[in-house]
């Protein structure tokens, strides 16, 4: 499987825009301490 890497840059929250659901994309919230979250 292909790991594809994405970095969004915003200078401000001025450029968030709605945009509409995408159906294979699932967000959850993570507690801080999650292992899942890491440094880059």
């Amino acid at each position: 499987m292909e790991e594809i890497i994405t970095y969004l840059e915003m200078t401000g929250p001025d450029q968030l825009r709605p945009a509409r659901p995408v159906p294979a994309v699932v967000l959850e919230v993570l507690e801080r301490g999650s292992p899942l979250i890491r440094p880059t």
